[in-house]
């Protein structure tokens, strides 16, 4: 039986770190290896989300009344979500309401966050029209073409 979890973002960053400390491994050992850099890809974002998500419901805290940067920020963000607006929105309003600048978006750590969550996006809503092809066991195998689709590979 499935019951509904609550987790931080800490608790989905460390997921994400744990599968991607495995990728590392070389070794395919279990059946889910092949999987852990899927795993580490999308808890990454999932993490990047909830602690933005998590932040605004900081400054929601009294303690925190008394900065106006702060209350703007909260303020700002809950305006954005209730236009439907993106995680990379509420982390450009976050980067300027707590340091007066904004993000070079022609850099790091904007550009590794962009490509992160194009990854994630791929992932999560994939398209039909990205490749298939039927492995030696008869296994369906999908082929996702990244550069076609803009992500950037090293």
């Amino acid at each position: 039986m499935l019951t509904a979890a609550t987790y931080s973002a800490t608790d989905l960053f460390k997921i994400a770190k744990i599968a991607y400390e495995r990728t590392k491994d070389g070794s395919s050992e279990r059946e889910g290896d092949k999987y852990d850099a899927v795993v580490a890809i999308v808890f990454s974002a999932f993490s990047l989300e909830a602690f933005i998500n998590e932040l605004v419901d900081l400054a929601d805290n009294p303690v925190f009344s008394d900065s106006a940067a702060i209350q703007s920020f909260a303020a700002l963000v809950k305006e954005a979500e209730e236009l439907q607006g993106s995680v990379k929105l509420k982390y450009m309003l976050a980067k300027v309401a707590f340091t007066g600048e904004s993000f070079n978006k022609g850099e790091s750590p904007f550009q590794d966050f962009v490509q992160l969550f194009k990854l994630r996006d791929m992932l999560v809503h994939y398209k039909p029209e990205d490749k298939y092809h039927i492995d030696s066991e008869g296994s369906c195998i999908a082929q996702l073409d990244l550069r076609r689709k803009g992500v950037k590979i090293n």
